[in-house]
């Protein structure tokens, strides 16, 4: 993604596609205005480590939320706490603005598909599954990332970055292990349909991004989007859910506060740098780190299992990230 002369933000191959991209005169005040692409890369590779730790600390968190709460009310409830949160702190700062028309798609996009659908079918498939299934699961997105990405962004996919969604998706098989939960439990079987439906929407958002032009900053677009995404959650808490409430203890405040304002804000700000500065298929393998930090957080605080097949699975998750990763850097 690149900064226009006009202001607009833009995809970095947008130049090809646009005649007056290519007029020196813009091109001169573009080189004016944005970062050389190493330090944009290098911007995005640090925002998808934070999503990767704070997107794993955040499974787990869930998971416990909705053990206590009602999952749909615990889902819509933070994402407005964090929404509301971030609305206060850009007022403070003087960078709060409304969405222009160009903002709406990415709004949508990640306010609905991103977040909306992906959180509430997240919420009511962790009651099912648990926290380090569920995340493996939902962290699928690179299936179906990588065929869109070269069918619709004309992605260069090179010989590193190939092995590395080999190895990470294999990973994710040896981590599933479709053989070792009970297929004649409608719920477990619900679950985790849920939680693949989940990595489809993200997969959605993800191409959808990496085209998309838009005018404000992604730290100023995230209020707006936990704002749709927690309108989505909350209708459908109103359906499915109707009657239930939150018992506001201390503890399940805290819960939500950090889960939503801090943890929620932060990740949705990180994935989103990480999705503008690095290639969709990067991004999305990258991501398979969550359910490494996931699983780990879970076997520490909700003493799920820790097995010889998981440890197998994550290593080899790990070993497909570093190829992508220096396939990307090869690039």
């Amino acid at each position: 993604m690149d900064q226009s002369p006009d202001g607009l933000i833009v995809p970095s191959h947008a130049s090809h596609c646009d005649p007056t991209l290519n007029d020196p005169a813009p091109v001169k005040a573009l080189r004016k205005t944005i970062a050389p692409a190493g330090e944009r890369r290098l911007l995005g590779f640090a925002c998808l480590g934070l999503s990767i730790l704070g997107l794993g600390a955040l499974w787990p968190m869930m998971r416990a939320g909705v053990q206590i709460m009602p999952a749909l009310w615990f889902g819509s409830t933070r994402l407005l706490m964090a929404s509301a949160c971030m609305f206060v702190l850009l007022m403070v700062l003087r960078r709060l603005r409304l969405p222009t028309r160009q903002d709406l798609p990415v709004i949508i996009s990640v306010g609905v598909f991103m977040m909306g659908i992906y959180v509430t079918l997240a919420q009511i498939a962790l009651q099912y599954v648990p926290a380090g299934r569920a995340t493996l699961l939902g962290y699928t997105v690179p299936l179906w990332v990588m065929p869109f990405a070269i069918l619709f962004l004309r992605e260069r996919i090179n010989r590193l970055k190939l092995i590395g969604w080999v190895l990470g998706v294999s990973g994710l098989i040896v981590l599933f292990n479709p053989l070792g939960f009970d297929w004649s439990d409608p719920n477990v079987v619900l679950g985790n349909g849920f939680m693949l439906i989940c990595s489809v929407s993200w997969a959605v958002c993800v191409i959808q991004m990496r085209t998309q032009v838009y005018r404000l900053e992604p730290f100023q677009l995230v209020p707006w989007q936990l704002l749709v995404a927690g309108c989505c959650v909350l209708a459908s808490a109103l359906v499915f859910q109707p009657g239930e409430y939150i018992e506001f203890t201390q503890g399940n405040f805290w819960l939500l506060f950090i889960s939503g304002p801090v943890v929620s804000s932060l990740t949705l700000w990180s994935s989103t740098m990480s999705l503008r500065h690095l290639p969709a298929l990067t991004s999305s393998v990258g991501l398979l780190g969550v359910p490494f930090v996931a699983t780990l957080l879970a076997w520490m605080f909700l003493g799920e299992p820790l097995t010889l097949t998981l440890g197998i699975g994550l290593v080899v998750i790990f070993a497909g990230i570093t190829m992508v990763s220096i396939g990307e850097a090869r690039s």
